[in-house]
């Protein structure tokens, strides 16, 4: 296994708070797996659905690091939900839960990461989570991607999800990492118009990734900051942008 697969803590690396669905149409389902998915990753985050419509509705909209899907519940099923991302082209790591051992192969003619027999069995999950932190360090550079350039003139191509904010300069823009921070050639709206789904604006100087959203404050005097996972200090929201970084938040937050 890679080196992401262990933390120094001796838990699961994948990432920092990775977001799961779990879509199973009996709450005790959903409550085992979610009881043993913050077991295994207490800062994991969580949306669940009781069917395969909201199931495909949260997949599409929050993009998680992997859904567990229900092999039997209300339309659509779980593997019809398969279908239906793999026919979009979104390659969301799946995996599968049922009663029946049966549906394993047709699990894997829709390319899921596994399945798991009910009651999911807390090994068995680790196993798979394990898996998927293999998969989340091997497709780590997989994405959009961005040329940078370094102090000294280096060029580097980066994947867009390591980054955390864009903060626009008198004549250039600075792409914020955990690691540094790096100059592009492009402006604030080329990468809304490439990236669009993946920003929000937060400041007429600076787009934010949403993937790094973490928490909203708002003074009494009508300021606001935006805090960001993996980076220290808050940014200023504008007036202007408030609205909207709101509604970042509450679909965060909402399920």
């Amino acid at each position: 296994m890679n080196g992401r697969t262990d933390s120094p803590s001796g838990g699961l690396d994948l990432g920092e708070a990775p977001l799961f669905v779990v879509a199973d149409d009996e709450p005790w389902a959903r409550r085992r797996l979610r009881d043993l998915l913050l077991a295994a990753h207490p800062d994991a985050r969580l949306v669940e659905a009781e069917d395969g419509r909201h199931a495909l509705e949260e997949i599409l909209r929050r993009r998680p690091l992997a859904a567990f899907l229900d092999v039997r519940m209300p339309p659509p099923d779980g593997l019809e939900v398969a279908r239906l991302l793999r026919a979009q082209g979104l390659g969301t790591p799946l995996i599968f839960t049922t009663a029946y051992s049966e549906f394993a192969l047709p699990a894997f003619d829709v390319h899921a990461l596994g399945y798991l027999l009910k009651p999911v069995d807390d090994e068995r999950l680790r196993v798979l989570l394990h898996r998927l932190a293999d998969l989340a360090g091997s497709a780590g550079d997989v994405g959009p991607r961005l040329i940078v350039h370094r102090t000294g003139g280096e060029r580097l191509s980066l994947p867009l999800a390591r980054l955390c904010y864009f903060e626009a300069r008198e004549k250039f823009v600075v792409a914020v990492a955990r690691d540094g921070r790096y100059v592009l050639d492009l402006t604030l709206r080329e990468l809304e118009e490439r990236y669009g789904p993946e920003l929000l604006r937060v400041h007429r100087r600076a787009l934010v990734l949403r993937a790094r959203l973490e928490r909203l404050l708002c003074g009494g005097d009508g300021r606001a900051q935006v805090f960001l996972r993996g980076v220290e200090a808050p940014l200023p929201v504008s007036r202007r942008h408030l609205p909207a970084v709101r509604a970042a938040f509450s679909q965060e937050t909402g399920s």
